[in-house]
């Protein structure tokens, strides 16, 4: 969903659209290229369908990503991902190369960057300001808007080729390595900062998870580890015992235990 509108894939993958036109409702401009849709991403107010044929189709409001006319070319085929934030869009092609539309402050301008995202890009991530593209080399390539953006150099600092998951909030990521350990940037307050927990995110992660202003870790001993923004509004972390899943909010993170119980 956007802020005003939704979207179902059917089971014969056609797309259908309802609410308001302005926030993507309307989806009858684009309406015939709308079969065979494998995924579904949203800003505030556009939609991006990733097709069967590498495809991608967009539609909705164009200051949020709702045009990417000019990169009709690069969008026909080849794309394996998309990805989104509040006010834009990228996507990863088979070749190893990136593109992004949208708001340029936000993430839709990758002029500053653009050199780095014509080959090697293996991943692509998204929080609601910025976007992270991890290339084969084991580099970091960032760009948007934000406390999110930690420089390309810190950033690779902190991860490596075994990076198995990104998840972004608000402003911050963060990124679960194949040894199990949860590394952290960004915005403090809404789970960039991490170092409270940090002994215990050093490994035996096996899930990452992630909310608007806090991010979750499940440890393979059932530990849940949580951070971010805290019931005062100021950076929080703390550990629980026996838990099996999470649910966010925008603001807030409830646990699921295993005897059944919710803590929030």
């Amino acid at each position: 969903v956007t802020d005003g509108a939704g979207a179902a894939v059917l089971d014969d993958g056609r797309l259908v659209t309802w609410g308001d036109a302005g926030y993507g409702g309307d989806s009858s401009s684009v309406a015939s290229q709308l079969t065979n849709v494998q995924e579904v991403v949203t800003t505030s107010r556009a939609f991006g369908a990733l097709k069967s044929d590498g495809s991608v189709v967009v539609w909705g409001d164009s200051g949020f990503a709702g045009d990417a006319s000019s990169l009709a070319a690069p969008l026909s085929s080849g794309v394996t991902k998309i990805v989104s934030g509040f006010f834009a869009m990228a996507a990863l092609k088979s070749d190893g190369s990136v593109v992004a539309w949208g708001s340029s402050v936000f993430g839709g301008d990758t002029s500053s960057v653009a050199a780095q995202l014509t080959s090697g890009c293996v991943g692509l991530y998204s929080n609601k300001h910025a976007f992270v593209v991890l290339k084969s080399d084991g580099s970091a390539v960032t760009w948007g808007s934000g406390a999110s953006l930690t420089s390309p150099e810190d950033i690779t600092s902190l991860i490596d080729s075994t990076v198995t998951e990104i998840l972004g909030s608000h402003h911050a990521f963060a990124a679960l390595r194949a040894d199990g350990r949860v590394v952290t940037w960004g915005d403090v307050n809404t789970g960039g900062d991490s170092r409270m927990l940090s002994s215990q995110l050093s490994s035996g992660v096996t899930s990452l998870h992630g909310g608007s202003m806090q991010f979750a870790a499940l440890k393979s001993d059932g530990t849940a580890l949580v951070w971010g923004m805290g019931p005062t509004g100021s950076t929080w972390g703390e550990a629980f015992s026996s838990a099996k899943s999470f649910a966010f909010s925008h603001t807030a993170v409830a646990i699921v235990f295993t005897d059944g119980t919710v803590a929030t």
